[in-house]
């Protein structure tokens, strides 16, 4: 006698565990086919403290690049100024010797 093995019977009736009409689903209630992943946890004060050092850091370079360029500029103005005076000088030379040019020549 042979024994025949067979798989059981299929159920007629498929169930899905979707919902049929998704647009009338509520958001509240979590979709039950859908899994949900735990996120990984941050650690939010390590990255504020590295965060806020590097900000730090930034702020003082910048501080001591403004410190450095104003002490040129400084520099710069006094030496134009500097320039001027000098320039001013010359022009009056110019002239005085420009009319004592003129009085040798009218002679």
């Amino acid at each position: 006698m042979s024994i025949i093995r067979r798989s059981p019977p299929g159920s007629k009736v498929h169930q899905v565990s979707s919902e049929s009409d998704i647009s009338n689903i509520e958001p509240e209630n979590p979709l039950n086919y859908v899994g949900r992943r735990q996120k990984k946890p941050r650690n939010e004060d390590q990255r504020k403290s590295i965060d806020d050092s590097l900000k730090d850091e930034l702020l003082s370079m910048l501080t001591n690049w403004k410190k450095d360029q104003d002490l040129i500029l400084s520099k710069l103005c006094s030496d134009i100024a500097e320039l001027k005076q000098q320039n001013s000088n010359i022009q009056l030379t110019n002239i005085e010797m420009e009319k004592a040019l003129t009085f040798i020549s009218t002679q």
